[in-house]
């Protein structure tokens, strides 16, 4: 058998390897967040709100988990139609990402669509979702979005009940 047979071969996998050192981290990196968010995404739709307050940065965790407590509606999670994250976007650095999530809200019969650009933040070594710096907005197809803050939607809501 002659060398020269694994020369192409060998080529492949030098080429294969500089690709993967090039591409990999930021492909290792973007699985790493699309598993964080979809782990939050499954706990919402399990009706578990309580349980995905545990993914959210520690400074905003105790009101986010006061409030889910003293608010989730007991069958909430039958009014999604659909919820998942529709891609990814960088925010500016290696320790945070804008996920954006497509959620559709059946109410009185009509489906209301969703644009939710949540921001998330590496935080003691895991992903975590910021929602002092998450937005969303009814989608409207044809001209621009108003988006509102998540966490000024919250407080609101903490502010009606007397917290």
């Amino acid at each position: 058998m002659r060398a020269s047979r694994f020369i192409p071969l060998g080529v492949i996998v030098a080429f294969a390897g500089i690709l993967f050192a090039i591409y990999g981290p930021g492909w290792i990196r973007e699985l790493a967040i699309r598993a964080a968010a979809n782990e939050f995404i499954s706990r919402v739709k399990a009706g578990k709100a309580v349980s995905a307050c545990d993914l959210i940065v520690p400074a905003e965790r105790d009101k986010a988990l006061a409030l889910a407590r003293r608010f989730e509606p007991q069958d909430y999670q039958s009014y999604i139609y659909r919820l998942g994250v529709d891609y990814l976007e960088d925010a500016g650095g290696p320790d945070s990402a804008v996920v954006h999530l497509h959620l559709v809200v059946t109410e009185g019969g009509s489906r209301l669509p969703y644009d939710i650009r949540t921001l998330w933040r590496r935080t003691e070594g895991k992903w975590l979702l910021s929602l002092k710096d998450s937005v969303y907005a009814i989608y409207n197809p044809v001209g621009e979005m108003d988006y509102a803050s998540v966490e000024r939607a919250l407080r609101s809501l903490g502010d009606e009940a007397g917290e």
